[in-house]
């Protein structure tokens, strides 16, 4: 809901499928900044383990492990569903943050 009207509507599943972003996680000891200009990637948070990623497509989480590969250690590097709030705040706009 947003000024009383709704934002998105289905069940939960539908709704993160439908918002058509992955999340990725990465734990490396090595930078990843370098992901920032990555295609593919929309929102990049560096972390003190490493990198938060938001992507557009899910064949550029494949092509970041294929690019990491090699560099280092990771220690993680997991594709997560977008949260509501990255759903919530994309739907509504800057005006939320």
């Amino acid at each position: 809901m947003h000024h009383g009207s709704p934002v998105v509507h289905g069940e939960l599943r539908e709704v993160k499928r439908a918002f058509g972003k992955q999340n990725v996680v990465i734990h490396a000891d090595f930078d990843l900044e370098f992901l920032r200009a990555f295609p593919g990637v929309v929102r990049f948070k560096k972390t003190a383990l490493g990198a938060e990623l938001q992507i557009d497509r899910m064949e550029a989480a494949q092509k970041i492990l294929d690019e990491i590969n090699g560099k280092g250690f990771i220690r993680k590097f997991a594709l997560e569903e977008p949260s509501l709030n990255d759903i919530f705040i994309e739907k509504v706009g800057a005006s939320y943050e």
